[in-house]
């Protein structure tokens, strides 16, 4: 059973911390909404979706063996960005990794296909990150995707496990909704959201980040895939002078 919840973030989580923005537009209605079936809206303003299910058993078990290889067998786990906790593994999977087999770089071009169709509109990373949150991790400190040199419209993050009830690693999003906005791993599940007006302006609504895991968690193993235009190219896509250039 999927837990959703509409919760403010009590958090253990740091201060907010805004990168220069627009000022925060109210928004009806999302002004783009995922190409992928079966989205379920959970927040009109940024625009906030979960995919149930996106993922079947069978790749997401096939995905975690990659994962599992290059992270931890040929050691590619490392240092997460500074917002991230100390205790966190992170690294980037590419196919042009000196590693990389052929069945991996099918995998990978499967999964790729796949993200792309949620967002075909805007153009995604050559890479996805992996990123491993054991029990008893810190939390995520909230921010925004995406920076005044590189516009970030949407991101995607799939999760590869479950978080079991009370043991912490939801995704949050604090001034999202009434009340804020938190989504509790399922395996399988793609959670995706909008960084940015249609004129490329960051939304501060897209504010996130993770909370702690308990010493009871089983651990949090997400895959994360942003979606990038160029100032120039907003104007071709959401048909909207952009703000950006």
């Amino acid at each position: 059973e999927r837990r959703l919840s509409k919760l403010r973030a009590s958090a253990e989580a740091k201060e907010v911390r805004f990168l220069p923005v627009a000022e925060n537009r109210k928004e009806e209605l999302p002004w783009a909404t995922p190409a992928a079936d079966g989205a379920e809206l959970l927040a009109a303003d940024p625009g906030i979706w979960t995919l149930p299910g996106f993922l079947d058993e069978e790749l997401v078990d096939k995905i975690k063996a990659l994962v599992d290889k290059y992270g931890n067998d040929l050691g590619h786990y490392g240092k997460c960005a500074p917002q991230q906790p100390e205790e966190k593994k992170c690294f980037q999977f590419t196919p042009f990794l000196a590693e990389t087999d052929q069945d991996d770089s099918e995998l990978y071009l499967e999964v790729r296909a796949k993200i792309n169709s949620i967002w075909p509109q805007f153009r995604l990373r050559d890479y996805f990150t992996t990123m491993n949150q054991k029990g008893n991790t810190g939390p995520v400190d909230y921010h925004i995707d995406g920076t005044e040199a590189r516009h970030m419209p949407a991101t995607v993050i799939i999760y590869l496990t479950d978080s079991e009830e009370g043991t912490g690693g939801d995704t949050v999003f604090p001034l999202a909704g009434e009340s804020g906005v938190s989504v509790t791993p399922r395996k399988g599940t793609v959670l995706t959201w909008l960084n940015t007006h249609a004129d490329g302006m960051i939304k501060e609504k897209s504010t996130h980040g993770v909370q702690a895991t308990t010493d009871d968690s089983s651990g949090r193993i997400t895959l994360t895939q942003r979606f990038s235009l160029s100032p120039e190219e907003f104007p071709e896509v959401t048909g909207q002078a952009s703000s950006v250039i």
